[in-house]
Protein backbone atom coordinates (compact mmCIF):
# COMPACT_ATOMS: atom_id res chain seq x y z
CA UNK A 1 0.00 0.00 0.00
CA UNK A 2 1.36 3.42 -0.61
CA UNK A 3 2.36 6.22 1.89
CA UNK A 4 0.35 8.98 1.59
CA UNK A 5 2.64 11.85 1.27
CA UNK A 6 0.59 14.40 3.68
CA UNK A 7 1.05 12.26 6.14
CA UNK A 8 3.04 14.19 8.77
CA UNK A 9 5.52 11.87 11.16
CA UNK A 10 6.05 12.80 15.02
CA UNK A 11 9.42 12.86 15.18
CA UNK A 12 9.12 15.70 12.06
CA UNK A 13 6.87 17.94 14.23
CA UNK A 14 8.77 17.19 17.58
CA UNK A 15 12.20 18.56 15.23
CA UNK A 16 10.21 21.78 14.98
CA UNK A 17 9.28 22.50 18.50
CA UNK A 18 12.09 24.79 20.00
CA UNK A 19 12.84 25.80 23.71
CA UNK A 20 12.17 29.66 23.99
CA UNK A 21 11.99 31.57 27.14
CA UNK A 22 11.71 28.64 29.11
CA UNK A 23 9.00 27.11 27.08
CA UNK A 24 8.20 24.53 24.21
CA UNK A 25 6.76 25.93 21.38
CA UNK A 26 6.40 25.92 17.49
CA UNK A 27 7.19 29.04 15.28
CA UNK A 28 3.98 30.21 13.00
CA UNK A 29 5.36 28.82 9.87
CA UNK A 30 5.97 25.59 11.00
CA UNK A 31 2.60 25.06 12.55
CA UNK A 32 1.26 26.61 8.82
CA UNK A 33 2.98 24.09 7.07
CA UNK A 34 1.68 21.34 9.32
CA UNK A 35 -1.41 22.44 9.59
CA UNK A 36 -1.83 22.91 5.92
CA UNK A 37 -2.55 26.86 4.93
CA UNK A 38 -0.17 29.16 4.41
CA UNK A 39 1.58 31.40 7.22
CA UNK A 40 -0.43 34.65 6.39
CA UNK A 41 -3.28 32.79 6.55
CA UNK A 42 -2.65 31.18 9.94
CA UNK A 43 -1.90 34.66 11.60
CA UNK A 44 -5.05 36.34 9.58
CA UNK A 45 -7.10 34.11 12.13
CA UNK A 46 -5.02 34.69 15.17
CA UNK A 47 -5.47 38.17 14.83
CA UNK A 48 -9.24 37.77 14.24
CA UNK A 49 -9.22 35.54 17.32
CA UNK A 50 -6.99 37.46 19.53
CA UNK A 51 -9.15 36.72 22.72
CA UNK A 52 -8.25 33.04 22.16
CA UNK A 53 -4.41 33.73 22.15
CA UNK A 54 -3.11 35.01 25.75
CA UNK A 55 0.32 35.53 26.39
CA UNK A 56 0.90 31.69 27.71
CA UNK A 57 -0.38 30.66 24.41
CA UNK A 58 1.23 32.72 21.61
CA UNK A 59 4.22 35.61 21.79
CA UNK A 60 6.01 37.37 18.96
CA UNK A 61 9.25 36.32 19.13
CA UNK A 62 12.09 39.27 18.96
CA UNK A 63 14.40 39.81 16.24
CA UNK A 64 17.40 38.53 18.05
CA UNK A 65 15.06 35.26 18.54
CA UNK A 66 14.25 34.46 15.02
CA UNK A 67 17.90 35.39 14.22
CA UNK A 68 19.15 32.66 16.58
CA UNK A 69 16.49 30.05 15.56
CA UNK A 70 17.43 30.60 11.47
CA UNK A 71 21.02 30.05 12.86
CA UNK A 72 20.15 26.85 14.17
CA UNK A 73 17.66 26.38 10.95
CA UNK A 74 14.28 25.89 12.64
CA UNK A 75 13.37 29.05 10.52
CA UNK A 76 14.54 29.39 7.08
CA UNK A 77 16.15 32.40 6.08
CA UNK A 78 15.14 31.88 2.07
CA UNK A 79 13.48 34.55 0.13
CA UNK A 80 15.04 37.39 1.65
CA UNK A 81 13.18 36.71 4.72
CA UNK A 82 9.49 37.78 6.51
CA UNK A 83 8.89 41.51 6.87
CA UNK A 84 6.17 40.21 9.72
CA UNK A 85 6.50 39.45 13.30
CA UNK A 86 6.81 35.73 14.04
CA UNK A 87 5.30 33.95 16.44
CA UNK A 88 5.39 31.24 18.51
CA UNK A 89 2.89 28.87 19.63
CA UNK A 90 2.85 26.83 22.95
CA UNK A 91 1.46 23.58 22.92
CA UNK A 92 -2.37 25.34 24.22
CA UNK A 93 -1.82 27.46 21.06
CA UNK A 94 -1.23 25.35 18.21
CA UNK A 95 -4.43 23.34 19.83
CA UNK A 96 -6.49 26.84 19.72
CA UNK A 97 -4.80 27.34 16.61
CA UNK A 98 -6.40 24.27 14.98
CA UNK A 99 -9.51 25.66 16.55
CA UNK A 100 -10.06 29.14 14.66
CA UNK A 101 -8.82 27.43 11.15
CA UNK A 102 -11.98 25.58 11.83
CA UNK A 103 -9.92 22.67 8.85
CA UNK A 104 -10.76 18.99 8.93
CA UNK A 105 -6.83 18.61 8.55
CA UNK A 106 -5.81 21.16 11.05
CA UNK A 107 -8.13 19.21 13.69
CA UNK A 108 -6.40 15.51 12.85
CA UNK A 109 -2.82 17.38 12.84
CA UNK A 110 -3.48 19.23 16.02
CA UNK A 111 -3.77 15.38 18.03
CA UNK A 112 -0.36 14.67 16.92
CA UNK A 113 1.13 18.00 17.47
CA UNK A 114 -0.14 17.82 20.66
CA UNK A 115 0.83 14.11 21.27
CA UNK A 116 4.50 15.47 19.92
CA UNK A 117 4.67 18.30 22.86
CA UNK A 118 3.48 15.76 25.54
CA UNK A 119 6.39 12.91 23.98
CA UNK A 120 8.99 15.94 24.54
CA UNK A 121 7.55 16.94 27.91
CA UNK A 122 8.09 13.36 28.73
CA UNK A 123 11.42 12.70 27.52
CA UNK A 124 12.20 16.10 29.51
CA UNK A 125 10.92 14.07 32.72
CA UNK A 126 12.84 11.15 32.09
CA UNK A 127 16.13 12.63 31.65
CA UNK A 128 15.81 15.28 34.57
CA UNK A 129 14.83 11.33 36.64
CA UNK A 130 17.89 9.61 34.93
CA UNK A 131 20.08 12.97 35.73
CA UNK A 132 19.14 12.50 39.18
CA UNK A 133 19.91 9.16 39.75
CA UNK A 134 23.49 9.31 38.12
CA UNK A 135 23.94 12.19 40.47
CA UNK A 136 22.87 10.38 43.31
CA UNK A 137 25.41 7.72 42.68
CA UNK A 138 28.28 9.74 41.80
CA UNK A 139 27.22 11.33 45.48
CA UNK A 140 27.37 8.04 46.68
CA UNK A 141 29.96 6.86 44.86
CA UNK A 142 32.25 9.59 45.73
CA UNK A 143 31.68 9.60 49.26
CA UNK A 144 33.19 6.00 48.99
CA UNK A 145 35.63 7.18 46.79
CA UNK A 146 36.83 9.88 48.97
CA UNK A 147 37.17 7.07 51.94
CA UNK A 148 38.91 5.25 49.59
CA UNK A 149 41.29 7.61 48.99
CA UNK A 150 41.86 8.38 52.55
CA UNK A 151 42.35 4.97 52.94
CA UNK A 152 45.22 4.49 50.27
CA UNK A 153 46.77 7.64 51.07
CA UNK A 154 47.03 6.11 54.66
CA UNK A 155 48.40 2.74 53.19
CA UNK A 156 51.46 4.79 50.67
CA UNK A 157 51.89 6.90 53.63
CA UNK A 158 52.52 3.34 56.34
CA UNK A 159 54.64 1.54 53.23
CA UNK A 160 56.43 4.72 52.31
CA UNK A 161 57.30 4.38 56.31
CA UNK A 162 58.12 0.84 56.02
CA UNK A 163 60.44 1.64 52.99
CA UNK A 164 62.09 4.28 54.87
CA UNK A 165 62.89 2.20 58.06
CA UNK A 166 63.82 -0.70 55.76
CA UNK A 167 66.63 1.85 54.36
CA UNK A 168 67.53 2.92 57.72
CA UNK A 169 68.04 -0.83 58.71
CA UNK A 170 70.08 -1.95 55.59
CA UNK A 171 72.64 0.88 56.71
CA UNK A 172 72.76 0.23 60.07
CA UNK A 173 73.21 -3.43 59.26
CA UNK A 174 75.91 -2.61 56.32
Amino acid sequence: MPQNKTLIKSEEIQSCIQEIRGQKVIVDADLARFYGVETRRLNEQVSRNKDKFPPDFLFPLTSQEVEILKSQNAISSSHGGRRKTTYAFTEHGALMAANVLRSKKANQTSVLIIRAFVALRDADKQQKQLLGKVLAQLEEHGAKIGQHDEEISGIVKFITEIMKMQKVEKKFLN
